[in-house]
């Protein structure tokens, strides 16, 4: 079931693994990391998919999905993620990201709640056990259904 969320994810975001960074807006090279990021809300999530995963889906509630790739053998990579989304009134929203690991694929997933027509900066940092880091802003524009 997990496998089958994260696929839907890849498949939500237009990203593979192979594609390269550079055209991807969706993607930020920093040394020899990938970092893969995509923000949309949890109602793209079927319930059952979102049960077995561990989120909550609502009409107001976004989900933000970051991966890290070494960029060279495009292995993923074991990371601390922490972030928040902000508003542009200044409002910061603290996200707690859960880790989902299938040996072959390690994601983290973050949720933010949001108004209609809310733009929402995102700031993630992502850090490994040697205690390098990176961050990466993005940005989406939010509608409630």
């Amino acid at each position: 079931m997990k496998r089958l969320f994260f696929t839907f994810l890849c498949v939500i975001s237009f990203t593979s693994f192979k594609t390269i960074a550079a055209d991807n807006p969706h993607v930020t090279l920093s040394g020899d990391w990938e970092i893969h990021h995509i923000s949309f809300p949890s109602t793209f999530i079927k319930p059952d998919i979102a049960q077995a995963a561990g989120i909550s889906r609502s009409a107001n509630l976004a989900l933000v999905n970051i991966s890290v790739l070494d960029a060279k053998s495009k292995t993923p990579q074991k990371m601390l993620v922490t972030g928040y989304a902000r508003n542009l009134l200044g409002q910061k929203k603290e996200m707690e990201f859960i880790e989902v690991d299938e040996g072959d694929a390690i994601y983290y997933l973050g949720q933010a709640h949001y108004r209609n027509e809310e733009t929402l900066t995102f700031t993630v940092t992502v850090r490994n056990s040697d205690n390098r880091q990176a961050q990466v802003e993005f940005k989406n524009k939010f509608y409630v259904d």
